[in-house]
């Protein structure tokens, strides 16, 4: 709206004489520029006007005191607790179990395999052990004892990392035609 502008003159006054409920509010808000001539003579001299303004004046204020009051408080929300989805994981636990049906049939082949190289690589690291224990630190010195056991370490998952990685047929065959 431009400052020029003023409000209608069927807005400004009602049946009774005096300024309506929306003149009022302008004058409230403090747009007086809005009320033509007529209506601002009026305002000053009607104390029942003035009232009506006053009180539409604190009105306004109060509402604005807790708008603002709302926008420096903030509701803080409460975090909501779910109920723990007790089917939902009872069905993906019956799922996976079910899943892993067919790598449980070869368990017990797998379990007597790794027993049975687990017995003989056992006597090769007790004996490596045993030979690191046996010289000691006081005959290579310190430095040169822990570079020996982190060597046997790193030499002994190498070794394990390529018997996982490489494919049981393949040594097979290797070890059938004297490859191995």
């Amino acid at each position: 709206m431009k400052t020029d502008e003023k409000l209608a003159e069927e807005l400004v006054w009602a049946q009774d004489g005096h300024l309506s409920e929306v003149a009022a509010t302008v004058a409230a808000d403090g747009q007086e520029q809005l009320l033509p001539a007529g209506a601002a003579a009026h305002l000053a001299t009607c104390e029942s006007c003035m009232r009506r303004v006053g009180e539409a004046a604190m009105l306004s204020m109060q509402i604005g005191e807790q708008l603002m009051q709302r926008v420096a408080a903030p509701a803080v929300l409460a975090p909501v607790r779910l109920p723990l989805p007790k089917a939902a994981i009872a069905a993906a636990l019956f799922l996976a179990a079910l899943g892993a049906l067919p790598a449980l049939s070869n368990a017990p082949v797998r379990l007597v395999q790794l027993w049975s190289t687990l017995m003989s690589v056992a006597p090769h690291i007790v004996r490596g052990g045993l030979a690191l224990a046996n010289a000691g630190t006081d005959a290579v010195g310190p430095a040169l004892w822990t570079v020996s056991v982190l060597s046997v370490l790193v030499l002994f998952i190498a070794g394990l990392a390529i018997a996982r990685a490489v494919p049981r047929s393949s040594m097979i065959r290797s070890v059938q035609r004297g490859g191995g």
